[in-house]
This record gives C-alpha cells, structure tokens and sequence, in this order.
C-alpha cells in the first residue's frame, strides 16, 4: 500500500489540513504496511506473526504522542519551528519536550508530510 493509498483510505485529499487523529492512523498503517508491527515469529505461508498487545493501536505510543503534539505546536510563523526546507526544526522539537533524544527519523516517520507551507496559523 502507497502513501497515496493510505491517505486516500483514510478520506484525505491533498491539501487538506491533517489532525492529530489522522496522523496517528497514517502512522499506525505505514508501521503496518511496513511490518514494523508484526513480530518475528512466521505463521502459515511464512508471514510474520502479530505481535501481541493490550494496548489499543490507534493510541500512539506516548513518546510518539509527544512528538507529535510539539510538531502540532510549531508556530508557522517562527522561523526558529522550522529548516529552511520548511520541515520541523529539531532544535524546537526538543526544547518542547525538554530532550535532545528525538531523532529526525522519529519525525519523519510520525509526520512525514508535514511543511511549514501546508500549516495553517
């Protein structure tokens, strides 16, 4: 499945503003087309198994809620939010959330079509 398919499954056309719920399923299904989810152990046909777990799968993990919640707090008019490439600017990512440990990776994956020019102020 494309990035174009999960958007489109979820209802969203170009252009349109995202919202944290949105966000989190686009992540939710890239993590799941991308086997991220499954575990290592093959069931019939040699798939991977799922991985088991409690926690309900549309709740983001909570350092990937975190992250999420200061991209939504990026001010886009304060080019200190922001690359010169108009994605979220590490340095602001971290100060939000008091840690130098969030990796552009971590960014990318949860949001990865997130620029300055798309934010509405």
């Amino acid at each position: 499945m494309s990035n174009k398919d999960i958007y489109k499954s979820l209802g969203i056309k170009p252009g349109d503003s995202l919202n944290n719920q949105q966000i989190t399923r686009i992540s939710h299904l890239r993590k799941q087309r991308d086997g991220v989810l499954m575990g290592d152990g093959a069931t019939d046909g040699g798939a991977p198994a799922p991985v088991q777990s409690n926690r309900d799968p549309w709740v983001p993990d909570p350092t990937d809620a975190a992250i999420i919640q200061a991209i939504e707090h990026l001010d886009p008019g304060n080019d200190a939010h922001w690359t010169l490439r108009g994605k979220p600017a590490m340095k602001a990512i971290e100060m939000a959330l008091a840690t130098d440990r969030v990796q552009r990776a971590d960014v990318e994956r949860l949001c990865p079509d997130v620029v300055r020019s798309e934010i509405k102020p």
